[in-house]
């Protein structure tokens, strides 16, 4: 199956706190020339491939404030495809939920590393 076989809008949830977190470091740390700050889709986009790279999932949560439509993350398409192709098997609302725990997965490794490391070491996924 494929992502193209979803319909709606689905969105995805982020851990308000940890979010903001992730956020404002790697805003600080990459800001751009012009000062503006990264969008949150690419910040979330950081967090399912690093949730992918470690097969990291975590339970998705529904609760958060933060709120980003799936159709706009992954523009080029190559997370979802990794998805995919590691699950080939699942629906299309299946690989929905897949991508919405590997994103949680994620945002867990990347505010530990803040958390315990005072940064995030984002070379190791170079």
């Amino acid at each position: 199956m494929s992502f193209d076989a979803i319909e709606g809008g689905a969105t995805i949830h982020a851990d308000s706190e940890k979010l903001t977190k992730i956020k404002k470091h790697v805003n600080e740390e990459f800001r751009n020339e012009d000062e503006n700050d990264l969008a949150v889709s690419r910040v979330v986009d950081l967090a399912v491939a690093v949730g992918l790279e470690e097969n990291n999932r975590s339970e998705h949560s529904l609760d958060g404030a933060d709120r980003t439509s799936i159709g706009s993350l992954d523009p080029q398409g190559v997370l979802k495809t990794l998805i995919e192709i590691r699950h080939p098997e699942k629906s299309g609302e299946e690989l929905v939920t897949l991508l919405r725990e590997y994103y949680a997965g994620g945002v867990d490794i990347i505010a530990n590393d803040i958390d315990n490391n005072d940064y995030f070491d984002y070379e190791r996924y170079l």
